[in-house]
């Protein structure tokens, strides 16, 4: 060119404020992630987690740190397995110390012992949460695929040597929203309105954050992740020899899938609506003293309602389809090395 300036050097200029070339690898600064979940509960929180992964190693976000929901002793082994086995660092995890009694672990154990690690007794959750936000460079989305036990603990945070902020401040200022799967907002035949596992489990907590809670929370609710099969082909495939599939045959007695609540509760925090999801209009949720879940619309409402977007005229059942497809097909290019080449910082 006239002026010498290659195109190269044309491309850098257009990109350097947000990506950097190091080392023939892209450097961006990624959105940032902090998960609650409550692995060994069910296979699907599995599925989550290595569908957060591939979305790391792809460049989409950077998983600042996890917390688990209930007091399984082999939570952190599983969580190091499934990141071992997709070559990936296991970020800072914590877990819950006091609050609900210990869930069934349906393959925590199992997968542990089957693919050994690291030990490691976790730190408490509402710790490892508060020192996540205050690491955020900016503000990062919290997701929560189980019960809201920590996160409701992390609401009524008093100040500490982590942070001067109460729990309610340090959200505020650190989350830029709350992402949960949670709720069922649909009526059987008699007009019965069934609650859901994660508000049943811990329905305090639940009416905790919906009250008192000023973050932007934006729910996956049962009825979206339901029907929603991912895991099965990788299940048939790869059997017992990878962490994941292991769980899903520990989980279901056989290799076949899994309903895709919390997978899609992920998908949404990291990709937002995309052809996959719409938000309902703003308005409040309310969780009954059964832990039934109602919506109301309002203006200035604080909470969304997630559901199916339906494109070309598709049905419910076609749109779910292809979203699990979507999810199936990354972890699968993930476990077969199609993905990667990028730093995260």
């Amino acid at each position: 060119m006239d002026n010498g300036i290659s195109y190269l050097n044309i491309y850098l200029h257009i990109f350097q404020t947000q990506k950097d070339i190091l080392f023939g690898k892209m450097v961006i600064k990624m959105t940032e992630i902090i998960l609650d979940t409550d692995i060994g509960s069910d296979c699907d929180d599995m599925m989550a987690l290595s569908w957060l992964i591939y979305a790391q190693k792809s460049g989409k976000v950077k998983i600042n740190a996890i917390s688990v929901s209930h007091k399984t002793d082999f939570a952190y082994g599983a969580l190091s397995a499934l990141f071992d086995a997709f070559d990936t660092e296991l970020p800072s995890v914590g877990q819950i110390r006091n609050g609900l009694e210990e869930f069934k672990d349906n393959y925590c154990q199992k997968v542990a012992e089957k693919f050994p690690g690291g030990r490691y007794t976790p730190e408490d959750s509402v710790r490892i949460l508060r020192r996540a936000l205050v690491q955020t460079n900016d503000k990062a989305i919290l997701c929560g695929i189980g019960p809201m036990t920590n996160i409701a603990s992390l609401l009524k945070s008093v100040p500490d040597g982590i942070s001067p902020l109460d729990g309610r401040r340090l959200l505020l200022e650190k989350c830029s929203k709350i992402v949960l799967m949670a709720g069922n907002f649909t009526e059987d035949k008699n007009g019965v309105r069934e609650p859901e596992w994660n508000v049943k489990c811990d329905i305090s907590a639940a009416k905790l954050i919906m009250e008192e809670c000023d973050n932007e929370i934006v729910i996956l609710p049962y009825e979206l992740g339901i029907d929603m099969i991912t895991g099965e082909k990788l299940t048939k495939e790869l059997g017992d020899t990878h962490p994941l599939t292991y769980a899903f045959i520990c989980f279901n007695g056989e290799a076949r899938g899994r309903h895709s609540w919390d997978p899609a509760t992920v998908l949404y925090a990291v990709q937002g609506c995309g052809d996959y999801f719409q938000e309902s209009e703003p308005g409040v949720i309310r969780i009954g003293e059964q832990g039934e879940s109602f919506f109301t619309p309002q203006r200035n409402g604080k909470h969304k309602v997630l559901s199916l977007k339906l494109l070309n005229g598709e049905s419910e059942t076609a749109a779910k389809k292809r979203i699990s497809e979507y999810m199936d097909k990354c972890v699968e290019d993930m476990i077969d090395k199609k993905i990667g080449g990028t730093v995260i910082v």
